[in-house]
């Protein structure tokens, strides 16, 4: 059985996603390597662009999904319904990066 590992800023629960935002933690120093990592091994089966504003790549159920930048944990839970048990992380630039639909959430906010 394959589960997705989403790589998509998500559109909906507004709310959740400004608060986590807002919060004043900050993100450790960059890894300096200049690019985002994939945050897993596995098959993309939706690509970037015409009208996704992210990548869905297909692995097998359990397959740990790392951070593809060093950053700061700002949500984790399953409040996001569209993305089920989900990771926000943002990074030393501001940016937030997402992972969803993971199998189970080993990570704490902060």
């Amino acid at each position: 059985s394959e589960t997705l590992a989403s790589y998509t800023p998500p559109k909906k629960d507004a709310k959740v996603i400004q608060q986590a935002v807002e919060d004043d933690a900050v993100a450790p120093d960059a890894t300096g390597i200049g690019k985002m990592r994939w945050p897993v091994r596995g098959r993309v089966i939706s690509g970037f662009g015409s009208g996704k504003d992210g990548v869905d790549i297909a692995v097998p159920e359990g397959t740990p999904i790392k951070a593809a930048e060093n950053g700061v944990v700002i949500y984790a839970g399953d409040g996001l319904k569209e993305f089920g048990n989900t990771v926000l992380v943002r990074h030393e630039n501001g940016l937030v990066t997402v992972y969803g639909h993971a199998s189970s959430i080993e990570v704490q906010r902060g």
